[in-house]
Order: C-alpha cells, then sequence, then structure tokens
C-alpha cells in the first residue's frame, strides 16, 4: 500500500469518528430540556486553533462553547496531549468556552484523568461528562464496543512478552535504578536482552508508550506505570502454548530434590527445564501445596527430566508434568532463587498462578507481595 492510499484511509477514518462524533452529541444534548444547541461550522469561525468540533449552547439564559478535539482512539499518551492541546488552545475561543475531550472509547483511567484536568468528555460508547456554566451531564455504560483485543494481543505475544519480562525483571543487588521497572532502556539494549528483533522491540516500545505505560526519558525508555501493565498483561494472560506430558514418579523428598539440582538449569546447551507454577512458588514463596511437580523445558529437557527423575508414563496418577514450550523465553528468562534450583521468574511464576484456579490466584498475590516488591 502506497502512502497516499494509507493516508486517503486514515483521513476518512478519522472524519467518520468526527461525524459520529457529532451525531452521538446531538444524541446527548437533545436529552437535555431546553437547551439549545448550534454547531458552528469551520468557514464560520474566526479562532485558529483547528478544533474538530465547535458548539454554542444556550440553557436557562447561559451561553457556553463546547470546543472539542475527537481523536481516533482514547489511549492515555493520545489523550493525554489531546487535552494539553485543549487547554492551550481554549482561549481563542472566549471566556465561556469550555474543553472536551472524545474518542471511540476512554477508558476509566483517561475519564478520571480528564476529570482531573477540568476537561469535559464522552466517548461513542456512552461514557460522558459534561460539566460547564448551567449544565451538567454524566453518563456511564458497561459496555465496550470498541475493544482493543488485538492491540492488547500483540503486545503480550510470547516473543512482545519477552521484552516485559526484561523490563520488569529485577537483578538484587543493582542500584535500583539500573534494574526492573525503574531502569531506562535503550531499544538495542532490549534487543539484545529479550533476543528478539530490533522491529519487535520498537512496536514493543510504542505501543507502551501509547498505552500510557512508559514513557521516554534521557537514557531510553522506562516503565512509569509497571502496576497497571502487569495488571493489565494479567487479565488477558493464558499460560505458554506447547504440548504437555504427565508422568509418574517414585522420588520424593531428598532423593527428588537431588535429581532436581542435577538436572534442572538454563545454561546447558544439551536442553533446558525450570520448575514452573506451583512447583516454582514453592522455591519463592510458599503457600498452596500441591501433589503433582511441573516444568517447562524444551525437547531435550524433557528427555534429561525423563532420565533424571525416573518418569515413566502412567494412566492414573501422574505427579509430574511437563509442558515442552512452542516459544522457549520462560525458560531463558529463569532465575535460581536456591542453588541447583532453577525456576520460571516471579513475573512468570506470578501470571501462571494467577489463571491456575482459586488457590492459583491466593499464590500468586502471595508471591507478588514477597518477590515482585515494587508492584
Amino acid at each position: 500500500m502506497n502512502n497516499f492510499h494509507h493516508l486517503v484511509k486514515v483521513v476518512s477514518a478519522m472524519k467518520q469518528t468526527e461525524q459520529d462524533a457529532r451525531d452521538a452529541l446531538v444524541t446527548l444534548l437533545g436529552r437535555v430540556p431546553g437547551l439549545d444547541a448550534q454547531f458552528v461550522e469551520e468557514e464560520d469561525r474566526s479562532d485558529s486553533a483547528g478544533a474538530d468540533i465547535v458548539v454554542t449552547i444556550s440553557n436557562q439564559g447561559r451561553q457556553s462553547i463546547l470546543v472539542c478535539e475527537v481523536k481516533s482512539n482514547g489511549q492515555p499518551k493520545v489523550a493525554e496531549l489531546a487535552i494539553y492541546k485543549l487547554k492551550r488552545d481554549i482561549g481563542a475561543f472566549g471566556p465561556n468556552a469550555f474543553p472536551v475531550f472524545v474518542a471511540p472509547y476512554l477508558s476509566e483511567a483517561v475519564r478520571a484523568f480528564c476529570e482531573e484536568e477540568k476537561v469535559s468528555y464522552f466517548d461513542l460508547a456512552g461514557n460522558a461528562r459534561i460539566a460547564v456554566d448551567g449544565l451538567y451531564i454524566e453518563r456511564q455504560s458497561e459496555d465496550n464496543p470498541f475493544k482493543e483485543k488485538r492491540e492488547f494481543k500483540s503486545l503480550f505475544s510470547p516473543k512482545a512478552a519477552s521484552v516485559l519480562r526484561v523490563m520488569l525483571k529485577t537483578v538484587p543487588g543493582l542500584p535500583e535504578l539500573e534494574t526492573g521497572p525503574w531502569r531506562q532502556w535503550r531499544v538495542d539494549e532490549l534487543r539484545l536482552k529479550a533476543a528478539v528483533s530490533l522491529g519487535l522491540v520498537s512496536n514493543v516500545r510504542k505501543a507502551l508508550i501509547e498505552k500510557g505505560f512508559a514513557s521516554d526519558q534521557s537514557q531510553g525508555i522506562v516503565l512509569t506505570k509497571p502496576i497497571e501493565l502487569l495488571e493489565a498483561w494479567q487479565k488477558v494472560y493464558t499460560k505458554p502454548a506447547g504440548e504437555t506430558y504427565s508422568f509418574y514418579t517414585t522420588l520424593h523428598g531428598n532423593q527428588f530434590t537431588f535429581a532436581l539440582r542435577d538436572v534442572l538449569g538454563t545454561h546447558s546447551n544439551i536442553g533446558q527445564a525450570v520448575l514452573s507454577s506451583f512447583s516454582a512458588a514453592k522455591w519463592m514463596a510458599p503457600y498452596a501445596r500441591v501433589g503433582s511437580e511441573t516444568f517447562y523445558a524444551d525437547k531435550r529437557g524433557l528427555q534429561r527430566l525423563k532420565s533424571a527423575l525416573q518418569l515413566t508414563a502412567s494412566g492414573h496418577g501422574e505427579n509430574v508434568q511437563i509442558t515442552v514450550l512452542k516459544d522457549e523465553g520462560p525458560i531463558w528468562d529463569a532465575i535460581e532463587p536456591t542453588e541447583g534450583i532453577w525456576c520460571t521468574s516471579p513475573v512468570q511464576t506470578y501470571l501462571d498462578l494467577s489463571v491456575s484456579g482459586d488457590r492459583g490466584f491466593e499464590s500468586a498475590n502471595v508471591l507478588r507481595k514477597a518477590m515482585l516488591q515494587w508492584s
């Protein structure tokens, strides 16, 4: 697709959003008895601020002007810039002008930000808060027909998740500003650490900034809302794709632990395997006891586990589950909470536990308090 056609599509989508916004505003204001509203077309304006929609309203003898900035998405970064522009340009419309931010959908966080900045808003999903001289409208909608599932899925895809794990991972002993969410990352540094392409890191960086989870600083990108990022990830999280095998072992107690230390590790070139979920949490922040052990592994790691743990196939009574991952990122991000015992990272373990039923969710919260202090 050439740039001209792409530009035409973007402009057409924007014009449609503006028209939908006008229609929504007509409906919204039409519900107020006795209110008179007149749209001021662009050719009739004396301002040079370039507002998308300008409406003069008269209500109970009071006259006001609604100056609307319309955006095709209401993500936090977009909202922040639009609101800054509104507040900067509102003076051109006179003393009775009030700024209004409009988008297809505004999240609860963006709506709260609008209120903090004393900017009215409405969206095409049915949320609205217009507070001007002599007029107050507030509506809330439970539905969001403009859900950003595809964008969130892209941000939390397996390859992108490798970047997020790097940014969220804290390394004991390093100064606070050099590790975890507080570190400023250059794109090339993230590419090397996460072992992904430069293009992927750039896309993740852009998405994090647009969604308000991160910002650009002098030394690179830094997470400004790591808690919100983790919680957004947890809401859409599904366990890593792979093939799961069930086995039985007669080893237990010290015998099992000794065998684990002999086989686990992320630095072996003959196969990798790490403890996962409840089995990983047991070594970091024990809470719920389960009767089986779980692992992530690659294909060679599966064979090493079968040999070291003396695993046998069984139609019933399995007490070991091994998932051979399609994407091995969670293995390479492993930590060693005690000598010779390798586990999925606290972030990965938290996510896995959080989708493992009620006991798993409780265990996830215990782990979060113990291992993810920044959250």
